[in-house]
C-alpha cells in the first residue's frame, strides 16, 4: 500500500485542483491525506475527486481555511469515519483481505495553546489497539536542532514537542520517516525566501507495521510550499493475539458469596489430601481449581451485571418520560436508578484502572474512558508482530517469534563450566561464619506466624505470577489455607523440591528504547507466584537477623539499618586527605 500526506494550500481553484490531482495520479497511491483543501462539504469533495478514481472522507471547514480529506481507492472498504467540527481532523476505518486499520488526516493549529489542546484531542480519538496511520501537517517538531533551520534552536517557548511526543507515545506509533533516516537533516516546509525551514509534515506508523515499511520519502510538490511525505508498506497479515493471562480481580474478595464458595471448596479439598501422590501435587491442583471457580463466578456475575444495567437503563428512560409529563413525584426514584447505573460504571472503571496498573491522581477522579484507553495502550506497547533473528531475517509467525526468544535467552543465560579447584580455593579463604549459637535462627521449619508476618509486609496491587493469585487473595483466605501453605513449604524443604507452580515464572517483556525488532531492547521481568515469594521472603527474613555476622563492617548495601550512601559520603570525606599524597592511595587503602 502507498500513502501520501500533503498540505495542498487550497484546492478551490479548478485548474489548480486538476493539476494537483494529475500530479497525484503519477504517484500511484492508495491513500492520499490532504490538508487545507478549503472544501465546504462531503458532496463537494465527491465532485472534486470521484472522476479521478478516488472516494473521499472529509472534515470540511470554510473556503479559506482547513478542510482535511482522506482520498482512497475503491478497492478498500470504508467501515466508518470520525470528524471534528473545525476541518482539522478526519479518521476513517478500512478493511481489506481481513485486515482492519485506520487512517487519520490532520492539520494542527500553528499556535499554542490551541495546538497542544488539539494533540490531546487527537490522542483521545485514536484507539491504540487498532493499527492507525496518522498523516498530516503537525506544525510541530520533535527536535528543534534537527528539524528546524533559521530559528533560535534554544527558544522552545512556542513549541509543542512534549505534546507531540505524548501523542505519538499514547497512540503507539513512531515517525516513519525519522525511523528510516535517524540522523538525516531534511525539511518538509520551506519559507519562500528560504530563511526558515521545518520538518513538520509527518506520517505516524503503528508499532506493529514498522517491519512492513518499504520506504518513506519526502517528495517536492510544485503546487505547495510543503513537500509530500510518501510511505510504502506491505499489507500486513493479521497476527492473532493470544488469550492473555488471567489475574484475579481483587474486588470480588469483598463479595461474601465468593468468599463462602472458596471456603467451602477448600474445606472439601483439604479432606482429599491423602488421595494425592504428594502434598505438592495437591497444592498445585487446588490452585487450578480456585482459578476455574473464580473465572466461572466472575463470568456469571458479569452477565448478571449486564442484564441489571440494561434493565436500569430502560427503567431510567421510562421514568424520564414520566417526569417530563409532569409526574415529578418519581424524581427520587429516577435519581436512585441513575446512581445505581453510575455505581456499575464506576466498578467497571475500577477494573480498567487495575488492569492499566496506575493509581488515580486524586480521590474521586472517575474518568473510565481514560483507563480503558490506557489498558489498550499497554496491550499494544507490549505486543510485537515480528522479531529479528540472529541472521537478520524476520520472524513473523507466532511460533517463529517464540522460537527467536527461546534462542536469544538460551544464548544469554547458558551456564558456563566452572573450575572446582578455583572454587574451593575461594571458599576456603572465607573467614566470616555464623556463630554456633545463632545457627538455629536460620534453621528449622517455617511457622505460620512468620509466614503470615511476611505476607502482611508484602505490597498489594502488584502483578502476580502465572497462577493469577495476588497477595490480597492469600491475605483474605489466610485463616482457611494459611496452614496448608506452610505445610507445603515445609514439605518442599524435606523433599528437596518445590511444587511445579513455584518453580516457574512468567516473563513479561517491557520495551526500553531503540529498534523494537531487537531482542536486547526489551527488558524481561519475571513474574513469580505469590506463594513462592512468601517462601523466599521468609528465608530472607531469617538471614537478615545474622547477615551482620558475615559481611564486612563497611558493607552498606543490603544490610539493615545501613544506607549505601554512607560509602559515598565516606569517599568524599577521605578525598581531601588522600589528594596531597598523589596517586598512592587514590583507589584504595595501602
Amino acid at each position: 500500500m502507498a500513502f501520501i500526506s500533503l498540505n495542498v494550500n487550497g484546492l478551490r481553484d479548478a485548474n489548480r485542483r486538476m493539476a494537483v490531482l494529475q500530479w497525484l495520479g503519477h504517484l500511484s497511491v492508495d491513500f492520499a491525506c490532504l490538508q487545507e483543501t478549503h472544501s465546504l462539504s462531503s458532496d463537494e469533495c465527491s465532485s472534486w475527486f470521484f472522476s479521478y478514481g478516488f472516494s473521499s472522507v472529509v472534515s470540511p471547514d470554510t473556503s479559506h481555511s482547513c478542510g482535511s480529506v482522506i482520498l482512497l481507492r475503491p478497492c478498500f472498504s470504508l467501515i466508518r469515519s470520525w470528524t471534528d467540527s473545525d476541518g482539522r481532523f478526519v479518521m476513517a476505518e478500512f478493511q481489506r483481505h481481513g485486515l482492519t486499520f485506520r487512517v487519520v488526516s490532520l492539520y494542527a493549529p500553528n499556535r499554542n495553546p490551541q495546538r497542544d489542546d488539539f494533540f490531546a484531542y487527537c490522542a483521545s480519538m485514536i484507539d491504540p489497539s487498532i493499527p492507525t496511520l496518522v498523516c498530516g501537517d503537525f506544525n510541530a517538531v520533535f527536535d528543534r536542532a534537527l528539524d528546524r533551520r533559521g530559528s533560535n534552536i534554544f527558544d522552545a517557548s512556542r513549541e509543542s514537542f512534549r505534546a507531540l511526543g505524548t501523542l505519538f507515545n499514547d497512540c503507539c506509533m513512531v515517525d516513519a520517516w525519522r525511523a528510516l533516516h535517524p540522523s538525516t537533516v531534511a525539511f518538509s516546509w520551506l519559507k519562500p525566501d528560504g530563511s526558515l525551514a521545518s520538518h513538520i509534515d509527518l506520517i505516524g506508523c503503528p508499532y506493529s507495521w514498522l517491519h512492513h515499511v518499504l520506504s518513506c520519502e519526502m517528495l517536492p510538490c510544485p503546487f505547495s510550499d510543503h513537500c509530500a511525505v510518501v510511505l510504502k508498506v506491505d499489507i500486513p497479515e493479521p497476527l492473532p493475539r493470544g488469550p492473555g493471562r488471567w489475574i484475579l480481580n481483587v474486588s470480588i474478595l469483598k463479595d461474601e458469596e465468593f468468599k463462602q464458595s472458596i471456603t467451602a471448596f477448600w474445606r472439601n479439598w483439604q479432606a482429599r489430601k491423602a488421595s494425592f501422590p504428594s502434598l505438592l501435587v495437591w497444592w498445585d491442583l487446588g490452585k487450578e481449581k480456585i482459578n476455574s471457580l473464580t473465572i466461572s463466578f466472575c463470568s456469571r456475575r458479569t452477565r448478571e451485571k449486564f442484564q441489571t444495567r440494561s434493565l436500569l437503563v430502560n427503567l431510567s428512560s421510562h421514568l424520564k418520560v414520566q417526569i417530563d409529563n409532569g409526574r415529578v413525584s418519581l424524581l427520587s426514584v429516577y435519581e436512585s436508578v441513575l446512581s445505581k447505573i453510575a455505581a456499575l460504571d464506576l466498578e467497571a472503571a475500577e477494573g480498567a484502572r487495575i488492569r492499566s496498573r496506575i493509581r488515580w491522581a486524586e480521590e474521586g477522579e472517575t474518568s473510565s474512558s481514560f483507563f480503558f484507553r490506557l489498558e489498550k495502550k499497554h496491550g499494544t506497547e507490549n505486543w510485537f508482530s515480528a522479531m529479528r533473528n540472529n541472521d537478520g531475517s524476520l520472524a513473523t509467525s507466532i511460533f517463529d517469534i517464540c522460537d527467536s526468544w527461546v534462542s536469544y535467552y538460551n544464548g544469554l543465560f547458558s551456564s558456563s563450566p566452572t573450575d572446582p579447584s578455583v572454587q574451593s580455593t575461594l571458599l576456603d579463604k572465607l573467614s566470616s561464619v555464623i556463630p554456633v549459637d545463632e545457627v538455629p535462627v536460620c534453621e528449622g521449619p517455617l511457622s505460620c506466624e512468620e509466614v503470615f508476618t511476611v505476607l502482611q509486609g508484602m505490597a498489594q496491587g502488584k502483578s502476580p505470577g502465572r497462577d493469577g493469585l495476588p497477595v490480597e487473595f492469600y491475605t483474605c483466605f489466610w485463616e482457611i489455607l494459611g496452614s496448608d501453605l506452610v505445610e507445603v513449604l515445609n514439605a518442599s524443604y524435606e523433599s528437596g523440591s518445590l511444587p511445579f507452580s513455584q518453580r516457574e515464572a512468567l516473563i513479561s517483556l517491557i520495551f526500553k528504547k531503540g529498534d523494537r525488532l531487537e531482542h536486547k531492547n526489551w527488558r524481561p521481568i519475571s513474574l513469580l507466584n505469590v506463594d513462592y515469594k512468601v517462601c523466599t521472603r521468609a528465608i530472607a527474613g531469617r538471614l537478615l537477623r545474622v547477615i551482620h555476622r558475615v559481611v564486612a563492617p563497611d558493607q552498606t548495601c543490603g544490610v539493615p539499618s545501613k544506607f549505601i550512601g554512607e560509602n559515598v559520603a565516606l569517599q568524599h570525606g577521605f578525598w581531601p586527605l588522600l589528594h596531597p599524597l598523589g596517586q598512592t592511595l587514590l583507589y584504595g587503602y595501602s
